[in-house]
This record gives C-alpha cells, sequence and structure tokens, in this order.
C-alpha cells in the first residue's frame, strides 16, 4: 500500500482484490478505511473489492465513490453475473445443501 500511496495520483487506475486482507479483521479494516480516504483524496480511480462492512459504509458518504455488489441468485446462491451499483452488498460465504 505504501507504493500505492507514493505513486497514486488522479490519472492512476487501481484494482484492488480483498482491499485490507492478511491482517487482523479489526486492524485490517481500520487500514484499509485510512488507505481508501488517501486514495480518495488523491483522486485515484478504483475498482474495490472488500468484505470490510466499515470500508462499504465509508463510500456512501464520499461523493466520488459508488458502492456496487454482484447479484446472486437469493435461493441457490448462485452468482447472476449482474452488476447492481449504488448499494453494497452481502457476502454468501456459505451455500448449504438442500
Amino acid at each position: 500500500m505504501k507504493g500505492f500511496l507514493s505513486s497514486a495520483g488522479q490519472n492512476t487506475l487501481l484494482l484492488l482484490d480483498e482491499f485490507g486482507t492478511g491482517s487482523d479483521p479489526e486492524l485490517g479494516g481500520a487500514l484499509a478505511e485510512v488507505f481508501f480516504e488517501e486514495l480518495y483524496a488523491k483522486r485515484s480511480f478504483g475498482v474495490i473489492t472488500t468484505h470490510y462492512a466499515n470500508i462499504k459504509t465509508r463510500a456512501t458518504h464520499m461523493a466520488q465513490a459508488i458502492n456496487g455488489s454482484m447479484l446472486f441468485d437469493g435461493e441457490t446462491l448462485s452468482p447472476t453475473y449482474k452488476l447492481d451499483l449504488g448499494q453494497p452488498g452481502s457476502s454468501f460465504t456459505l451455500k448449504w445443501p438442500n
């Protein structure tokens, strides 16, 4: 992240998958929020995936940030491959057998 922060600017595109993972969930979420705010302040463009609720919530309070989620079939929990912009998504980590 230090490298991203030092080189990011308004002409930067960041693709970050599972933003903030790899550490304690509480600490990782807090660090991810700080990095997110710094990248936002630099006017960088990014597509960020995360399970951290604090990042999803923070994005709703930033004028140029947009939440989105990939939709799932509610009964089978199978992906529909449709992107829904405007609302953060839920994490479906378990699929119970029928």
